[in-house]
């Protein structure tokens, strides 16, 4: 049996806002399996099946009552020949939804920045300084992960515009205040 242990930190001030957790990952072979695998966050058991190989990300709800403050540990074992990567835990928290924003560039600073004549940017001031700042940042269905303890946060988005309307959508993974969020072009 092949086991693999990871350690997920779990702040008090965290698990006190938790909604639910969401453990994604995506499972490769090199055959066919017919063997489980077996998840279990702090011992017990949230996933035990053969799982789907070379195919989407799974995704497994974990149920609150199981995640405890402080270190959590998440098990994967079995006899396949699995290679599991892109291990995430995502902790959505109470009164925190993805937040959507719209806006519009016109045709002739789009085709600018597509160019390479500008850069598009959106800048992001937050309220506290050195604490992390973890969001997944989405600028028309691209996917940007965000991992920031500073105070002032930068993202080139140019090579994503459309012509005409564009959509911003954050996806917080731990509480933070933003003061402000601007579109810039330079």
């Amino acid at each position: 049996n092949r086991i693999s242990e990871r350690v997920i930190s779990i702040p008090a001030a965290e698990l006190r806002d938790l909604e639910k957790a969401i453990l994604s990952f995506s499972v490769f072979c090199s055959r066919d399996e017919k063997d489980l695998l077996d998840i279990r966050v702090n011992g017990k058991s949230v996933y035990s099946d053969v799982p789907f190989c070379n195919l989407r990300r799974a995704e497994i709800e974990i149920d609150r009552d199981l995640i405890r403050g402080g270190s959590n540990s998440v098990t994967f074992a079995g006899e396949g020949d699995y290679a599991l990567e892109q291990i995430e835990w995502q902790s959505l928290l109470r009164g925190e939804r993805a937040s959507e924003f719209a806006f519009v560039i016109d045709t002739d600073d789009y085709k600018d920045a597509r160019r390479g004549i500008r850069d598009v940017f959106v800048v992001f001031d937050f309220a506290l300084s050195n604490d992390l700042k973890t969001f997944d940042f989405f600028i028309n269905e691209e996917e940007i992960e965000v991992n920031t303890f500073d105070d002032s946060f930068l993202i080139t988005i140019s090579d994503f515009l459309e012509d005409g309307s564009n959509l911003i959508k954050l996806r917080p993974r731990n509480s933070f205040d933003i003061i402000e969020m601007r579109v810039e072009l330079e």
